[in-house]
């Protein structure tokens, strides 16, 4: 596990309680649902890929819960590096078929070279088929994780760990819902019991220009009064800017639509 890994690009830092459990024992199981979230989502984040697309996925191995990549984080990652794959030899061993694929990054030159084996044994026709395009498709994985440094298992590996369980992500935290916005009669209501009854009103204010001048705002419709607010900021009235607030307020406090 590189250090580059452990900091994402943000500049934030995971806890030292997620770094103890991977640096330390190599080992996630022991964080809590919302650190495996924090820790997958930092993973994403340093590579630049999209989480939503499942790049990695949990593995129980000999005690441990470790994160194997899946055929989404090979795909993400070659497309976003610009990593091109060549095969340089094929080999069967006995009952075994090898792959061997130079994985280059186009950009910089670098290259790193891995190989891909598959057991054959007893295998015709379509399975056989499916079997040296495995050993392939491994190799090329493997070269892609092997060139980036990401020190991890891809999935056409773990298929055949003895004892490997694969395990559920946990699902992902959800931020803290919001209440929706109170209505303009519960704000009203609220104000009232925060002022014990006493609540201030600006009904009988009248308006002192326009075509309301001397009406009392709660004989006005809310939507001339809101033009006549509007009115005095538009115009930078500033003699008027107490009445403004004044209508504002009052539009507000008693919940008429505007």
């Amino acid at each position: 596990m590189t250090t580059a890994i452990m900091q994402p690009s943000n500049g934030t830092f995971l806890s030292p309680a997620i770094i103890s459990n991977i640096v330390l024992k190599g080992d996630i199981g022991g964080l809590n649902p919302t650190e495996k979230v924090q820790y997958y989502n930092s993973v994403c984040e340093r590579l630049g890929l999209d989480p939503a697309m499942q790049p990695f996925q949990l593995l129980n191995l000999q005690g441990k819960q470790i994160l194997y990549a899946t055929k989404s984080a090979a795909e993400q990652l070659t497309k976003r590096y610009g990593i091109s794959h060549a095969i340089n030899d094929r080999q069967t061993i006995g009952d075994v078929h090898i792959v061997y694929v130079r994985a280059t990054e186009t950009a910089t030159g670098r290259y790193e070279d891995s190989s891909g084996a598959v057991t054959i044994a007893n295998l015709k026709g379509d399975a056989l088929c499916n079997a040296l395009m495995k050993a392939e498709t491994k190799a090329k994985r493997r070269s892609t994780l092997s060139l980036l440094g990401l020190g991890m298992l891809d999935e056409t590996e773990v298929e055949t760990i003895p004892n490997a369980q694969p395990a559920q992500l946990p699902v992902e935290v959800k931020a803290e819902e919001v209440p929706p916005e109170p209505t303009r009669e519960e704000v009203r209501r609220i104000a009232d019991e925060d002022l014990g009854g006493q609540r201030l009103s600006y009904e009988d204010e009248t308006l002192p220009f326009g075509k309301s001048k001397g009406k009392r705002f709660k004989d006005i419709p809310a939507d001339s009064l809101k033009g006549a607010a509007d009115w005095i900021q538009k115009n930078n009235v500033e003699k008027y800017y107490d009445l403004r607030e004044k209508i504002l307020s009052y539009l507000n406090d008693t919940g008429l639509p505007f």
